[in-house]
């Protein structure tokens, strides 16, 4: 009996998070830095939910970034991104050797990494935004200036390909496995 109760609760948390319920992406709060107000702009999705029954779920779409000081908003994509918001990533703090980080995915280790015995700095003035395209099976991230908005697209890779950023030399990296060992791509954060 218990071993039936366990496949039930698998299959059934299995599709939710296929159905869209779990959205890291999603985010509200203050960049400590400068005091920008940052907030997820979401819109509700129907998807095949929990044992091809209908239900949705939420994707963030955009994200609104608003200005206290000026009582501006600007959103960061001016068209939609390549697929949903699944993480936003940006310094906002020093703290006992590491820097600290605001936005949706900071409480994942794998997206930030190399960021202990630093010494102390400034926080970078970079947001980083990650989506994902669930029918062509590929993430892309882009980075923009916490102030100025101006948004580029830095890497475009298949679902395979793991990321982060290396706080230590100030880069984001791709990390491919290859027939021949692996594939390292740097770019600038």
């Amino acid at each position: 009996m218990k071993k039936i109760i366990a496949a039930a609760l698998l299959l059934v948390s299995q599709a939710l998070f296929a159905g869209g319920y779990y959205n890291s992406g999603q985010i509200d709060t203050y960049d400590a830095a400068t005091g920008l107000y940052f907030k997820s702009i979401e819109r509700l999705v129907e998807g095949g939910g929990i044992l091809g029954g209908k239900s949705g779920g939420v994707e963030t779409v955009n994200i609104n970034v608003f200005d206290p000081n000026s009582g501006e908003s600007r959103l960061l994509f001016q068209s939609p991104p390549n697929g949903p918001i699944f993480a936003v990533l940006f310094e906002s703090g020093f703290k006992d050797g590491s820097v600290i980080f605001g936005g949706s995915g900071s409480g994942n280790p794998h997206y930030v990494d190399n960021n202990q015995f630093l010494e102390k700095r400034s926080p970078n003035n970079s947001v980083l935004v990650a989506t994902r395209n669930a029918e062509r099976k590929e993430t892309t991230l882009y980075v923009t200036e916490k102030q100025s908005g101006y948004l580029r697209r830095v890497a475009t890779f298949p679902g395979n390909v793991s990321w982060h950023i290396d706080v230590r030399n100030s880069k984001i990296r791709l990390v491919q496995q290859t027939a021949s060992g692996l594939k390292i791509d740097s770019f600038p954060w």
